[in-house]
This record gives C-alpha cells, sequence and structure tokens, in this order.
C-alpha cells in the first residue's frame, strides 16, 4: 500500500468517525442565527438505578461525558439518562424555544440553572397531558427566558421505553412556529392523500367486492396510525391524555399494516400456486401480526413487547414480499414490477427507521422521514396494482360475458345457416305476439323447399348444406330489416313478419320468396341443384293468437300447398 493510498484510507475513516464523536463545548445563542443544534454541547451520563437527583448528578459532574454513537441518538436505554447543556445567551432575543423533535420520548425534566439555581424546572414529553406542557404542541418544547450575557446550565432527564432519539435544539419562538406550521402542512397534506387513497379502497372494494382492496385499505390505516403517532399528531388533536393503550398505538399501527400487507401481496401477485414457501410465510406473518395485534388490545403484551413484534414481522414480510415480487418482474410482469418498486422503496425507509430505532443512525430529517416517503410511493405503487387488478377483473368478467354470449348464440342459432334456431324462434315469436300493434298483422310464413330430398340422395349431404346456404343468402335478400328468418329443421325455415299493413302485402312477400328460389338455379361443385319452395302462413290475430297456433296453421297451410302441387303460396283456411 503506497503513502497516498494509507493517507486516502486515513482520510476516509476519519470521515466515518467525525459524526460518531463529538466534544461538548458551552452553547452560545445569537440573535442573528434562528436554530441552533444542541447535541454537540450536550454530555450526557446514565442511571441505572432510576433513583439520581439533581443535586447528586451536580456532585459528581466530572462523570458527564460527551455523547458517542450516531449523532442525536442513544439508541434504545434501559437507564435513566442525564444530559447537561451549558448556555450563554448574547443579543436582544430574550426568550428561546428548547425543544426535543421526537414525539414519542415519554419522559423528559428540564432543570434551568442560573449561578447554581434552578430558575426553571417543567416536566415534558409524551406522558404529560397536552394542557400540562409548556407549549400544547407535539414535540416536547419549553420556553426559556434568557438574559443576555449570563451563564445557564440545563440539566435534561430522559427515561423513556423508546429509543432515546434525541434531535435537541435551541430555537427562536418565529423559527419554531414556522417549523411547525411546515410539518403540520405536511402532515396534514400526507394524512389527506392516505383519506383519499382509503376512500378509494373501501369504495372499490364495496363495488367489485374484491378483498385485495380491504387489504389495500388496512395497510392504509395502520401506516397512518403509526406515522401520526410517530410525529406526535394525535396527542395533540385527537386524545390530549396518553393512556396505555394509546401508548402502544404506533407499533399497533405496524400490526395492522403488516396484517393487511402479507394478504395483499398473496392475492396481488398470486403467490398461493407460483410461490407456495413464500405464499406460506406472508400468510404466517399476516396472521401472527394479527395475534400481536389482538393481545396488546386485550392487554397481554406491553408497549416494549408490542415494538418487538412490529420490529421483527415487519422485516419477515419483505423477506417473503420482495423475491416473489422479483420473480414476478422478471417475466415482465407489470404487478411484479410495481410491487418490487413499492416494497424496495418501503424497505429502504424501513431500513432506516430500524437503524434510528436501534441507535444505528444519526437522527436527522432524512431518518426521520425516510420511511413515509418510502411508504407514499409504496402506496401510489399499490394503486397501479390496484388498477392493473380492475383491469384484470374487467377483462376476466368480459370474456366470461363473451363466453355467455357465445354460448347464448349457439344455444339460439342453427350451427349450419347461422340462422336462428327453434328456440330462438318460439322466444321471438312470444315477444312480438306480446307487443303486437293492433293495426297491424303479424304473419307466419313456413316454408319447405321442394325437390331437397332428391339432391341429398343424389349429390350427398355435403351438396345439400351447400344449398340450404345458398337458399338462406336468397331469402334474406327478400327480407325486410325488422322481419325474422329461423330455420326449423331440415329444409324447413320459419319466417315471422310484422308491421303488414294488410293481406295482399302478406301475399306480395310469399310470392317474392318463392321467386326467389323457384327462378334460380344453384350450383354446387359444378352440379346443377333446381329447388323449389312451397310456402303456407298464417295471419295473427285472425288465424291465432299465439304462437303454437299460428306455427301450426301456417303449417297445415304448407301442407296444403304440397297437396295442391307444389311450388306455390297457401294461406291457412279454416
Amino acid at each position: 500500500m503506497t503513502r497516498i493510498t494509507r493517507r486516502v484510507w486515513v482520510a476516509w475513516l476519519l470521515t466515518l468517525l467525525i459524526p460518531w464523536t463529538c466534544t461538548a463545548s458551552e452553547l452560545v445563542l445569537r440573535q442573528e442565527v434562528q436554530t441552533y443544534d444542541a447535541w454537540d454541547a450536550i454530555s450526557l451520563r446514565a442511571d441505572a438505578t432510576h433513583t439520581l437527583t439533581l443535586a447528586d448528578v451536580r456532585r459528581e459532574e466530572k462523570l458527564f461525558q460527551p455523547p458517542t454513537g450516531p449523532r442525536a441518538n442513544l439508541g434504545p436505554r434501559d437507564e435513566t439518562i442525564w444530559l447537561h447543556l451549558p448556555l450563554r445567551a448574547e443579543g436582544d432575543v430574550s426568550t428561546w424555544i428548547f425543544d426535543i423533535n421526537y414525539a414519542p420520548i415519554q419522559e423528559a425534566e428540564v432543570f434551568l440553572l442560573q449561578s447554581g439555581e434552578v430558575v426553571k424546572h417543567a416536566s415534558l414529553g409524551a406522558s404529560v397531558p397536552l394542557a400540562k406542557r409548556p407549549l400544547p404542541s407535539r414535540s416536547h418544547a419549553l420556553p426559556l427566558a434568557l438574559t443576555s450575557g449570563q451563564t445557564y446550565d440545563l440539566y435534561l432527564r430522559i427515561r423513556t421505553p423508546t429509543a432515546v432519539v434525541l434531535p435537541i435544539a435551541l430555537m427562536q419562538a418565529s423559527a419554531y412556529q414556522i417549523r411547525e406550521y411546515l410539518v403540520l402542512f405536511n402532515q396534514g397534506m400526507i394524512a389527506g392523500v392516505a383519506l383519499a387513497l382509503l376512500i378509494y379502497g373501501l369504495m372499490h372494494r364495496w363495488s367489485l367486492k374484491d378483498a385485495l382492496f380491504a387489504y389495500y385499505a388496512l395497510i392504509l390505516c395502520g401506516s397512518a396510525i403509526y406515522f401520526l403517532t410517530f410525529f406526535g399528531l394525535p396527542q395533540q388533536f385527537i386524545w390530549a391524555t396518553q393512556t396505555p393503550l394509546t401508548m402502544k398505538a404506533g407499533p399497533m399501527g405496524v400490526l395492522l399494516a403488516l396484517t393487511g400487507g402479507g394478504h395483499f401481496v398473496t392475492q396481488a401477485l398470486g403467490t398461493r400456486h407460483r410461490f407456495p414457501i413464500l405464499h406460506f410465510g406472508l400468510k404466517a406473518v399476516a396472521w401472527l401480526s394479527l395475534g400481536a395485534l389482538l393481545a396488546t388490545l386485550v392487554g397481554a403484551l406491553d408497549y416494549g413487547q408490542t415494538q418487538v413484534a412490529a420490529t421483527i414481522f415487519g422485516p419477515a414480510v419483505m423477506l417473503f414480499a420482495i423475491p416473489a415480487a422479483w420473480l414476478r418482474a422478471r417475466s415482465r410482469d407489470q404487478v411484479g414490477i410495481y410491487m418490487l418498486i413499492g416494497w424496495s422503496c418501503y424497505m429502504l425507509g424501513a431500513i432506516a427507521t430500524a437503524a434510528l430505532l436501534r441507535g444505528y443512525a444519526p437522527a436527522n430529517w432524512w431518518t426521520l422521514h425516510l420511511m413515509q416517503i418510502g411508504w407514499l410511493i409504496e402506496m401510489f405503487a399499490w394503486i397501479r396494482v390496484l388498477g392493473l387488478n380492475i383491469a384484470t377483473l374487467r377483462a376476466t368478467a368480459q370474456k366470461a360475458e363473451e363466453a355467455r354470449q357465445s354460448l347464448e348464440s349457439q344455444a339460439l342459432t342453427d350451427a349450419l345457416t347461422g340462422l336462428p334456431n327453434r328456440r330462438a324462434l318460439d322466444l321471438m315469436l312470444a315477444r312480438a305476439l306480446t307487443e303486437r300493434e293492433p293495426q297491424g298483422l303479424l304473419v307466419v310464413y313456413l316454408l319447405d323447399l321442394d325437390g331437397f330430398k332428391a339432391i341429398n340422395d343424389r349429390f350427398g349431404h355435403g351438396t345439400g348444406d351447400a344449398v340450404l346456404i345458398q337458399v338462406c343468402q336468397r331469402l334474406r335478400q327478400q327480407l325486410r330489416q325488422s322481419d325474422f328468418l329461423s330455420r326449423h329443421g331440415g329444409d324447413e325455415f320459419v319466417l315471422v313478419a310484422q308491421h303488414l299493413p294488410g293481406e295482399p302485402e302478406a301475399e306480395r312477400l310469399g310470392r317474392k320468396l318463392i321467386e326467389a328460389i323457384a327462378g334460380q338455379l344453384f350450383e354446387v361443385d359444378h352440379h346443377e341443384c333446381p329447388v323449389g319452395l312451397t310456402v303456407g302462413y298464417a295471419l295473427a290475430p285472425r288465424d291465432g293468437e299465439d304462437a303454437e297456433t299460428l306455427l301450426r296453421r301456417a303449417d297445415q297451410a304448407m301442407y296444403a300447398g304440397k297437396q295442391a302441387g307444389r311450388n306455390r303460396l297457401q294461406v291457412f283456411a279454416a
């Protein structure tokens, strides 16, 4: 290793170590600076017995040491933590806001000393009801009246079951107000987006009866509860006093989101048959999360146990979901691609938050908000997944409808000629008789080919079928748009003509049909196939008012025409 290379490595290591160590010094507050990060001036001492008082820690001032580890983050600590911050104010600003911008801190007791005397004492933390806080805000804030040129000592006693995350700042009142307005605005916007997405999911669950949208709603509700609690908004706007149950609202929200998330992934990716092992893992995590949530609700799990369950099951879902999404995405499946994008973004945020809560990452804007950013991206990715699911449902419904229509068409259509069959005729004729107008005639014609049996016997059924198809085409050319032609069976056809003005028009239509068939030769495979047509018809309401009667009498008229010499038109005569 060359000298230059060694210097590069040393410089790189120093850049890693610098953020993890700090040397305590006096924090000087000047009016030209709006906000001061107090961490560099803080020293701390741990109290494993939880019994030390302010007098005790002041007597042993030398035991305070500069904090080590990530900036503004002490991680999970069972001890009570004492912090010391020397202050000096300069300029005309008389009031500064001492602020701990991490809502989950449970107990924080502040002592401000001047010349060894306590001039300010206040209790902060989530355990303090909103009405009893020095400032009724989501963060833990305390106004400090500081005289210019005077030196103060601020002692902070922290005890909390949550991670000891301490983004401590001294701020001028205007800067504090602006920051809080921005926080409320941003979180309100995000809550509004979550509410809109929730309504979207519930409405589609109600209209489409698809459980995927219900699981999406669970994810939204659980995640929203967690983030609102993480930033301290419920205690500012919903419950003023914290209870043992509301204290656990954050990890409970995570468990609710994991319950919906496991089922959402299995249904969206279809893991049951494609990836059975991953499917079993996702289902197990979902049900275990639900079990932990119910156990927390009935008081069987305390805050620490609930948080441990959430931090274990959260990565477990990603452990199964990301491989399943990756396997689907490899085949360029759109659902798999968007699931992979969503889970990857959420995973980055979850890793950052887990590192923050375990004391491995500094407390800054990114580590405090990265999970929420990843969650928003994930939720919009899920919207695309739901859109693809809707498209799939519509395509499936369309195919089912097409199949139904195809089956219905097959049931009502003659396979050879494509004409409506006997069943379709019965339905149409019954409807036409019901809707018949009194001033018009409804005529039922029964058409029977003359000489068709000889063609079948001489040239075969294939030729006969071809002749039937040509006959249908010629008959159709003579009909009006409202006329209904159907194949009745064999070489028989039935025509229903509605709204005819009188009997002359009925006779004229029948003769047109005969001329279209008898006056032409049909040629199939160079064979001339002459056929004729005998037509019998009956009129409604004169000859009958129901389908069965009209068909029977049209058939009688047709047979009368056959007996009279074939190739002729015959009206029913009683």
